[in-house]
């Protein structure tokens, strides 16, 4: 009578192809949630910035100087979110258009390019003359 010890060569092969096949499995989901988790923290960045355009806006408009408003070069911590144009128009009697054309510096070169560009913010403020 013969005594087996241990494992055939063909049992080892497939439990490591399994064991394989499975830890890819859970990376792959590992790296699915980081970039769901960044998309969201990427939302969540864009709408502070527009968030901060707007109360600029607002608070120029509201006191008079938007002709002289001057706007930071970075709105973020990262710098990733900048403004590359914006234009203000008066509308009779006292109505402010404020149109601002933000990108977002994937490649960190300050300039804004055609993949790049957000979709343009638009607001209208009343400017209270009243005051």
């Amino acid at each position: 009578m013969k005594r087996r010890t241990g494992f055939s060569l063909l049992e080892v092969t497939i439990a490591v192809f399994i064991l394989g096949l499975s830890v890819t499995g859970l990376l792959n989901l590992i790296r699915l949630g980081h970039l769901r988790y960044a998309a969201l923290d990427a939302g969540w960045r864009e709408r502070q910035v527009v968030a901060t355009l707007h109360r600029q806006f607002r608070r120029a408009v509201a006191s008079g100087g938007l002709a002289s408003l001057t706007l930071p070069v970075n709105l973020t911590d990262q710098g990733l979110v900048r403004v590359a144009t914006w234009t203000w128009a008066p509308y009779p009697p006292e109505a402010v258009f404020v149109q601002a054309r933000l990108f977002e510096d994937r490649n960190r070169n300050g300039r804004p390019e055609a993949t790049e560009m957000l979709p343009p913010q638009v607001w209208v403020f009343c400017a209270r003359s009243g005051r």
